[in-house]
């Protein structure tokens, strides 16, 4: 080993000048050689990245892939990361199935592998139309690669906490939302003490609030319900972008149901529908409403005036709801108090009362108490219906069968008015046939249900009816010819 300060002592200083002029120039040849290398990269690569996205925007993909290969070739510590792009190219393109092959590559679900392909192949995952369990545990073991490789991550842990709440894994739902909302870490967690995280993922607060409360943290879910509620009331307030306004009230008006304050929920709905005129105002008025006359009527079961009183201010933000007009039904078959339901019934809003649904529902109560002029005038006002209240109409028809003589001749005048507007529709002419039967009106019933087998030859409460009307009229040899054939299942 060389005494350094035995050298210093005894250097030779004229030697050792007339030696810098080599050591400086040998120093910047080996810098020109460096900078020339890494020109000469960068003079390879550009023309390359620029053929790549000409070809992406004249939608070439055949030489857009060409041109990532070359790249490769050219930079290959970036291959991770021109791959990803390739293969995104190629999901654009239509070409799912090379593109899978090539996010495989770079996004193994056993390995980290490149962080933005894991956090696009969890994502792709989760936003699958119908999302299965072996589909969950795949995106699951993707973003916990990402979280090997980035633990504070905001996105990853914001997806599994969606991904979470999907399976009803509340407790690692919350964990996850958690560290999202705080940016990737939690105050007073190991790690992170003394220290406040930024919130990142401030919106996730919403969720997390959802899954407190499936958990049965109503405190909890409150708070975090507030929090968000601030948060997107400012994004409403501050925002110019008509669709990030939408979306951010449509959200404020969550959170306030959330916290129970359904009237400052429906004002908040109410502003955006009169600012943006969008139906979703509406319709989430009227999901509010039919919350409130779900939980009146577990609550209080008796109180009708108050569950009638939610189901018109629903129907009249939104009057084809589905599960408003449930309630109106229940409230219509099922009520003691006919008269009084009718009565409010008759004092609601036109728009309301218009509806074809409503005009069911009046029908039904002055039917029920024994007004049948009033009643057909009622069903003929909802005539020429759209298809789904056609399907409405003939299903309640058909349970009408089951009751009483006046239920019978009501389910009969609903069923011929459906039939009279479609006479070749074999299920309506089956209901109308069932009916028919039951009233012991056997030759009308005859023509009804022998066209609905014809049509519907797997029926068997259809096959069985016919016979029994043959047997009625006196008709052996077809009631036995009928039974002879076996029965294949119900229709």
């Amino acid at each position: 080993m060389i005494d350094v300060r035995c050298w210093w002592e005894n250097r030779n200083w004229p030697r050792l000048w007339r030696g810098v002029p080599a050591l400086v120039a040998f120093a910047l040849g080996l810098a020109m050689l460096v900078l020339g290398l890494v020109w000469r990269a960068e003079r390879m690569r550009a023309p390359y990245q620029r053929l790549a996205e000409q070809a992406v925007i004249d939608k070439d993909y055949d030489l857009a892939r060409l041109a990532y290969k070359r790249l490769i070739s050219v930079n290959p510590e970036r291959r991770s990361q021109y791959l990803f792009q390739l293969a995104r190219l190629l999901m654009n393109a239509g070409r799912v199935q090379d593109a899978t092959a090539l996010l495989q590559a770079i996004a193994p679900h056993d390995q980290p592998g490149f962080l933005p392909a894991q956090l696009a192949v969890g994502q792709n995952l989760l936003s699958q139309t119908k999302v299965s369990s072996a589909t969950l545990r795949e995106a699951e073991l993707h973003l916990l690669n990402v979280l090997q490789v980035a633990p504070s991550n905001p996105t990853a842990h914001e997806l599994l906490g969606s991904l979470y709440c999907q399976s009803a894994r509340w407790d690692k739902a919350i964990y996850h939302l958690r560290r999202a909302v705080e940016g990737g870490g939690i105050p007073g967690e190991a790690g992170n003490a003394g220290s406040q995280k930024p919130e990142a993922r401030p919106a996730a607060a919403l969720p997390l609030a959802l899954a407190y409360k499936a958990a049965g943290q109503p405190a909890e879910a409150a708070a975090w319900a507030s929090r968000a509620g601030a948060y997107f009331q400012a994004q409403t307030e501050a925002t110019n972008n008509r669709a990030l306004a939408i979306s951010a009230r449509l959200n404020w008006a969550n959170t306030l149901v959330l916290q129970q304050r359904y009237s400052a929920a429906i004002a908040v709905l109410e502003k955006g529908w009169q600012q943006f005129g969008q139906p979703m105002f509406r319709r989430d008025q009227a999901e509010i409403f039919a919350f409130q006359a779900a939980q009146t009527a577990r609550q209080e079961p008796l109180d009708f005036s108050l569950r009638l009183n939610f189901v018109r201010e629903g129907l009249l933000a939104d009057p084809g709801h589905e599960a408003l007009t449930v309630h109106l039904l229940a409230l219509t078959l099922f009520n003691p108090e006919a008269a009084l339901v009718l009565a409010a019934v008759q004092e609601w809003e036109p728009a309301v009362k218009a509806s074809a649904f409503s005009q069911l529902c009046h029908g039904l109560l002055e039917w029920r108490l024994g007004h049948q002029a009033e009643a057909m005038r009622a069903f003929v006002a909802m005539s020429t219906p759209r298809t789904p209240m056609v399907a409405v109409v003939n299903n309640l028809a058909y349970l009408l069968r089951n009751g009483g003589p006046a239920e019978l001749e009501c389910g009969l005048a609903l069923s011929r008015m459906l039939v009279a507007q479609n006479a070749n529709d074999p299920h309506l002419r089956d209901t109308c046939g069932l009916i028919l039967a039951r009233l012991k009106r056997y030759g009308e019933a005859m023509n009804d249900l022998e066209y609905a087998l014809l049509m519907l030859p797997h029926n068997v409460e259809t096959r069985e009816t016919l016979r029994d009307v043959y047997a009625a009229l006196g008709l052996t040899a077809r009631a036995e010819k009928l039974l002879a054939i076996p029965k294949i299942g119900k229709d």
